[in-house]
């Protein structure tokens, strides 16, 4: 918990010499731990995410955060409700989509990244909730054994172009 909390003081001081010298603001990036991660809040005893502490004890002047849709996903959150929860501190969307299992009847998510609209992510929903707040979106599938960045991102693109919201 305390260095979660020290972190976001490190985030709000970098944050905060990034804006004074003309970069803008520092994004907060996640992957699947930041939500898995857990602890009771002191003041409140509500159990929360090192994501969500981190949300609420960075200053919005100088840290934002960029959703990592895809590890979200594979935490078991959900993204949609994450967006209109904190949609004021998003301003990147990290577009990742990810096919979820638990395999053997473990208790350990595995992602398989796979082409944007072929896995777990409600796209739709997800991008009507970000309308208005995010204002950044970055296309990614992490490199893996035989498979062409110039074909997931087309097929990604038309899945993206050809969705309704």
């Amino acid at each position: 918990y305390q260095n979660v909390l020290a972190t976001a003081e490190t985030l709000n001081r970098l944050g905060e010499a990034s804006v004074k010298n003309g970069t803008g603001k520092i994004f907060g990036h996640n992957h699947r731990l930041e939500f898995t991660t857990q602890y009771v809040d002191p003041e409140t005893g509500e159990l929360k995410s090192a994501w969500q502490l981190l949300v609420e004890n960075t200053d919005p002047r100088y840290v934002t955060f960029q959703l990592d849709v895809g590890w979200a996903t594979v935490a078991g959150e959900d993204a949609v409700a994450l967006v209109e929860e904190f949609g004021d501190r998003i301003e990147l969307l990290h577009v990742k989509d990810a096919i979820v299992t638990v395999p053997g009847g473990g208790n350990e998510a595995v992602c398989q990244q796979t082409t944007i609209g072929q896995g777990d992510v409600d796209w739709a929903s997800l991008f009507a909730a970000a309308q208005g707040d995010v204002k950044l979106y970055v296309l990614e599938m992490d490199p893996r054994d035989n498979w062409s960045p110039f074909t997931f991102a087309a097929d990604s693109f038309e899945y993206v172009d050809c969705l309704v919201f």
